[in-house]
């Protein structure tokens, strides 16, 4: 169970820093193609996706290096929490196309966090 959740927090972890940078460092091309993020303000993207980018990395260093191992269930439960709030977000402004992306990356997070709690 422990090389499975290895692999799960590494794929989460992936996700998040790719999308996280991609909120940072591409929000005029992403813009285009996803409603709420013209309907919303540029920093609040960008800080999500700031956060997302920590998270990725909260996901697996402290348990990697054995460092504080507890930030990584909790970086797991805060992109739980960040996933339900930007699902409801894509729901509310009828966003649908990225919804099952929030909604893989909401399973996965939920997985690491119970089992690793």
């Amino acid at each position: 169970m422990n090389i499975v959740l290895w692999v799960l927090q590494a794929i989460l972890a992936f996700l998040c820093l790719s999308g996280g940078a991609y909120k940072v460092f591409q929000f005029q091309e992403l813009q285009k193609s996803v409603i709420s993020m013209q309907k919303l303000p540029s920093t609040f993207w960008v800080s999500i996706g700031l956060f997302e980018c920590v998270a990725a990395i909260f996901l697996i260093i402290p348990m990697l290096i054995g460092f504080l191992p507890i930030l990584t269930p909790v970086s797991a439960l805060a992109m739980l929490i960040e996933s339900i709030i930007i699902t409801v977000i894509y729901i509310k402004h009828r966003d649908f196309p990225p919804i099952s992306f929030t909604i893989f990356m909401l399973v996965l997070a939920a997985i690491i966090a119970f089992f690793r709690f």
